[in-house]
């Protein structure tokens, strides 16, 4: 059993139960331990804080830059956990790779969303809530500078509601991302994405509907991936 009491000088708060439950937590057995849950904790943080830059850069059609984030994701094994749980991580790892396999940005979205959907499932074996700082409904009178901006917090919503997994802020950001509008140039036609425009928004509709977070998942990269492919032609 944990003497929680005597783990940590900060109060165990949810993340640190979540990597109790996959390191183990015989403080008589290992004194070390502390350290490791710290450890772990911090490529926690940063496994996630890439997978949020990967995401940006693939919607953005940033090849390169989308498969370093994939690196440093696979770069972060897990030395300390116990055998039941290395399959999640190893499967993380595995899908990251893809990302850095990948040939374009449109693969590189399904390979990102797979990693997503491996993520969910070693939060859902833990049975462990997973929060996240992005708030789900603005302060009170904040505003998004522009709507990409507002595409870009529809989208985050999302992707943290696939790997949460979280219905509310999958669902939230569905409503946002097909409710957004973009410049007038964009949607008739002159920039030549008024498909990827119409895609999106049918998309972000079907989002909407239950279904089984690997439906969610597959969706979510065809999603990311007509962002890219929209940013891209407008690059081009």
């Amino acid at each position: 059993m944990c003497r929680r009491g005597s783990l940590l000088a900060e109060p165990i708060g949810m993340r640190h139960l979540l990597l109790l439950a996959l390191i183990g937590c015989n403080v008589a057995a290992d004194p070390g331990l502390v350290d490791k849950v710290r450890d772990a904790r911090d490529r926690m943080h940063r496994r996630f804080t890439a997978s949020q830059r990967m995401q940006h850069a693939i919607a953005l059609g940033q090849l390169e830059r989308a498969r370093e984030e994939a690196r440093l994701i696979d770069a972060l094994d897990e030395p300390d956990i116990l055998p039941e749980w290395k399959t999640h991580i190893d499967r993380i790892r595995a899908a990251a790779r893809e990302v850095v396999a990948a040939k374009d940005t449109v693969a590189a979205a399904r390979s990102s969303a797979a990693l997503g959907n491996q993520c969910a499932s070693c939060h859902e074996a833990s049975k462990i809530r997973i929060t996240f700082a992005t708030p789900i409904t603005p302060p009170p009178g904040a505003k998004l500078a522009s709507q990409m901006e507002s595409h870009d917090h529809a989208i985050a919503l999302m992707w943290e509601g696939l790997i949460g997994p979280d219905d509310d802020r999958w669902l939230t950001g569905a409503r946002r991302l097909g409710a957004s509008r973009l410049p007038i140039v964009a949607e008739d036609g002159r920039l030549g994405i008024a498909d990827d425009v119409s895609r999106l928004r049918l998309l972000a509709r079907r989002a909407l509907a239950p279904q089984p977070r690997s439906q969610r998942a597959e969706l979510y990269g065809e999603l990311l991936g007509t962002c890219a492919r929209c940013h891209f032609t407008i690059r081009d």
